[in-house]
């Protein structure tokens, strides 16, 4: 079964104090230069990277680490989804979320619901405390990594379904930026350089003149 992402909450992060952001559907962010438009898509990167055996490498070098995402006053950044199946009459869904701090990952949590039994947690972590779900075991069981490894990276095949599954939703999420003007991050996780401000050609069109039909007094 695929899953896609119907939902995103982000606190701490840049503007970003706290937004729940209801995705199931087209949704067109529009607001003032920095409103926090660039920093919802970066949490989608950021999401998408958890899967990552190299996450917080790439958490530092491709978006500056803790200190340049975290919002002024705020202890910690936290990114939270919903994933909903992308067949329409499944109840199922999971929820995914993790927490960073300096100290690496501070805390994550994963459950399903709408199953039997509802919710079935399947990671439940916090500092010095790592518990994923065991299906041999059908429990959780502690999980030996490191504060800067994320548990939804170290699920291996075979593995709890629903867990792969994540796996799988947050592997498929893409972020397309198709400008010249790009941000920091866009930049580093590309290789491509900043340059100057300026138009970038999406699709060529026919020239537009004073005397145009499309033009008004």
């Amino acid at each position: 079964m695929q899953y896609r992402l119907t939902r995103l909450r982000v606190e701490g992060m840049r503007t970003l104090e706290h937004i729940d952001l209801d995705l199931d559907g087209l949704r067109v962010l529009i607001g003032e230069n920095g409103s926090g438009k660039s920093s919802v898509v970066e949490a989608l990167e950021i999401l998408r990277r958890t899967r990552s055996n190299s996450f917080w490498n790439e958490f530092n070098q491709i978006h500056g680490g803790i200190h340049a995402l975290r919002r002024h006053g705020a202890t910690m950044l936290k990114i939270r989804c919903t994933m909903e199946p992308s067949v329409p009459g499944e109840s199922l869904s999971i929820v995914y979320q993790i927490t960073l701090s300096e100290r690496g990952v501070e805390a994550e949590f994963c459950k399903v619901q709408g199953g039997s039994p509802s919710p079935l947690v399947l990671i439940n972590r916090t500092i010095g405390n790592v518990l994923v779900y065991d299906s041999a075991q059908s429990t959780l069981a502690p999980a030996g990594l490191s504060p800067t490894q994320t548990a939804i990276s170290a699920v291996g095949q075979p593995g709890q379904p629903s867990l792969i599954e994540l796996q799988h939703a947050l592997e498929s999420i893409e972020v397309h930026v198709p400008f010249d003007v790009i941000p920091t991050w866009v930049a580093n996780a590309h290789g491509r350089p900043l340059g100057v401000r300026g138009a970038a050609m999406i699709a060529p069109t026919a020239p537009i003149h004073s005397s145009g039909p499309f033009m008004l007094d």
